[in-house]
Formats: C-alpha cells, structure tokens, sequence
C-alpha cells in the first residue's frame, strides 16, 4: 500500500470502514476501506469520533505454545481488503475483527466506522514513523471514544459466557447467589478471562486508558460496565460450594488483573513499577523493544526520557529503561 508521509507530528490516519450492506454476507461483500489523515486534537475530531482496536497481532497454541504472527503484509495466503482501492494482506486476526465489526455496527454506534488500527494506520514499514506514532499512542488510546477489545472468534462456550455477562445486575446476583450458574457458562467465561488477549503487554496502554471500552467475541459482545461488574461479583462469591473450583482461579486471571490495573490507574507508578508488574503478570510482546515503548504512556517518570526509536538496539532500549 503506498501511504503518503503524514502532514505533522500531530497527524495521525484514521480508517473508515465502509459498512456492510443489509442483503450481502460476510463473503459476498469484501472489506472494503479508506484511511484518512486527521490532526490528534478535539477540533479535528470532533466530526469524526473514532474507535481503536485492540487486538493479538500473534496467536499462541494453547496446547502446543507456539506462536504464530497473525500480521504479515506480505504473506500472500492471509487474506485480503480493499483499502483505497489497492489489495492488502492482512493478518486472519485482524480480517475477522474487521469482518465483525462492520456487522456490529448497530451495536457499536456512529453514524460512520471510523477506526485506529495500528497495522493499518500505522506505515509499519516505515521504522521512524512507527517510532513517532508510538510516541501518540497514549493520547490516541485516551482521545478514542470507546475502545474496541477483540477477544477473537471464540466458540460456543464463549457464547454461553457472554450471555452470563449481559445478564441485569440483579438477574445475576440472584443467578450467583443461589448458585445458578452452568459449568459451561462458568467454563466459558473462564476462556475469556484467560485468553491470550489479556497476556499483551501493549494492553496495559490500550485498556487501562480507555475512557469506554466493548469485548468483542465474534458477534457476542459485552459493555464495559457489565464485564467489570460481572467479574467484581464473581471474584466476592468465590467461597461458594458450587463456584468454588470455577472461580478461585479468577481473581489472577489475566482479565481480572487487567481490571484491577485500570481500577488504580490514577496511582503515581514509574517505568520500573510497571516493569515489575509485567515480569508478575508474565505480559508479552513479539517486538522486545515494546517491553519498554509499551510502558512510556502509563510512566510518570519517562516524559521526553525515552524515545521510541526501533532502529535502537534492544540491549541500548533496555539499559535506558534502568538508568
């Protein structure tokens, strides 16, 4: 894709999905897409709200734990969108949340699909760019109207959790209370509290800042308000008989971790802290430099300490991160 150089440093490329028509299917209508440059403050964004995507760019093998990229531009067996008219492999990942988020859009809200995907309106190929878009990547996650988390495809488990999830504050007071939850259902919310996702050390930025925030799992999806409330109350009935071997493992989920983490967001926290915190909750990244870049929008002490600069060695990244 031939992107064009952005026009400032504030300038960021928003994509607009264009929405899936009333009587096509998924595979009759490709994803199709247009980026757009726009300045990162309230002015210019004040027409075009956006939504940012927060997703695996790698998926691990839960048996066998390897992984795999789930993003390579160049690979010709991933499939393909249109954007601005020009064919572009993108990471299966990536093609299904786009996929499903166009047929969310109802539930999504806006008028149009204005989206921040890093691999796409981000010119990965370009090391200085990247490097600068880094840099942003706080006040985009911040200036975002909602964040959309993408869990991934998921399967019928899932499906029976986020049923759970949705249920009316009292409905699953009541259902929890009295001990009336399924082992599928219980089975299932366990899957999404325990995905890869929750494991990406680039979440920290991206959840913990979000002002709003949607799980998606396929075409199931959950506020943020009922995902957290539903996880606080699990987590203060673990001691019932019957949820007992279900739910004593979620208060260390990851996804509860994550929650507890945005919970305390207003806390003074240096770069050391977080990385502390990293190595206890076992976040990874596929690029080591992000171990540290990940962590400058959450650090109090990094403002214009440390660059994100991919052309660094990692050895001379980390030596900063301690200095």
């Amino acid at each position: 894709y031939p992107y064009q150089p952005l026009l400032s440093e504030n300038h960021i490329r928003l994509l607009l999905l264009e929405p899936l028509a009333p009587s096509s299917t998924q595979k009759s209508q490709p994803i199709c897409a247009t980026l757009h440059q726009v300045e990162l403050d309230s002015k210019s964004l004040s027409t075009r709200p956006y939504k940012a995507l927060s997703y695996e760019w790698v998926v691990r093998n839960e048996q066998s734990g390897h992984e795999w990229r789930v993003h390579e531009e160049q690979n010709e067996v991933n499939p393909t969108i249109l954007l601005d008219g020009h064919i572009v492999h993108i990471g299966e990942n990536l093609y299904n949340a786009l996929g499903s988020i166009r047929r969310l859009k109802g539930a999504i809200g806006g008028s149009d699909l204005w989206l921040w995907v890093d691999a796409l309106c981000i010119n990965q190929g370009d090391v200085q760019e990247r490097g600068h878009q880094v840099r942003l990547m706080k006040r985009i996650y911040e200036t975002a109207e909602m964040v959309l988390v993408w869990l991934g495809m998921g399967n019928d488990l899932t499906h029976l959790a986020t049923k759970v999830l949705n249920l009316e504050a009292d409905e699953l007071q009541d259902r929890v209370a009295m001990e009336r939850l399924e082992r599928d259902e219980l089975h299932g919310i366990q899957q999404i509290c325990e995905m890869g996702y929750w494991r990406r050390v680039w979440i920290l930025q991206e959840v913990v800042l979000a002002r709003n925030y949607m799980v998606i799992c396929n075409q199931d999806f959950v506020t943020m308000d009922k995902f957290q409330r539903a996880l606080a109350l699990l987590c203060k009935h673990t001691w019932k008989t019957k949820l007992r071997e279900f739910v004593l493992w979620l208060p260390e989920s990851p996804a509860q971790e994550i929650m507890a983490l945005r919970s305390s967001r207003g806390t003074s926290s240096s770069l050391i802290q977080w990385v502390r915190i990293c190595v206890r909750c076992r976040f990874g990244a596929t690029e080591p430099r992000d171990h540290v870049y990940a962590l400058l929008g959450i650090s109090d002490d990094c403002e214009g300490k440390i660059e994100p600069d991919y052309s660094r060695s990692v050895r001379k990244v980390y030596s900063s991160a301690i200095a």
